[in-house]
């Protein structure tokens, strides 16, 4: 369970230590610092993955970045956009009118048919528990193939 507090520790870190940011097709949410116990602890909030980098220029100095893509990403930059300065806010509304669940990933939702020219209404679609759906005519003539393999097989053909 995330506290209030740590909420607000965490807008005030990234308000002032973070970046908000496009990362090629999806947006992000990171930080940078020599210490790595505050983005640790923002791991620890949001998740997403903190790594170590080396300096070259100084030998023996490195530095640590927090960071987060994505759906996560989104939904870190929605649960802190009100306690935001106004300039992040306003980028995180430019990030956010970017990206859309709906650009990504939901192709086969849009799809009205299945791949072997079957409509998907609600007589015909089978929702799996995992997500997505199946095509019931697809999956009768799929058992229907099986069940005549397992046939074959007991009877030694």
């Amino acid at each position: 369970m995330i506290s209030t507090s740590d909420i607000h520790w965490a807008a005030g870190f990234i308000d002032a230590d973070g970046c908000v940011a496009k990362q090629g097709s999806t947006i992000a949410i990171n930080a940078v610092q020599k210490d790595r116990w505050p983005l640790d602890k923002l791991a620890s909030i949001f998740g997403g993955k903190v790594r170590s980098y080396a300096r070259k220029e100084v030998v023996g100095r490195s530095y640590y970045r927090w960071e987060l893509y994505g759906s996560k990403a989104a939904g870190v930059m929605m649960t802190l956009f009100t306690l935001m300065s106004p300039r992040r806010q306003k980028r995180i509304q430019e990030l956010l009118s970017f990206w859309t669940p709906l650009k990504r990933g939901n192709a086969n939702a849009k799809k009205t048919h299945c791949k072997y020219g079957h409509e998907y209404t609600v007589e015909n679609t089978y929702l799996k528990k995992g997500g997505g759906r199946e095509c019931r005519a697809c999956q009768r003539a799929a058992n229907l193939r099986y069940r005549t393999k397992l046939s074959l097989i007991s009877r030694g053909i």
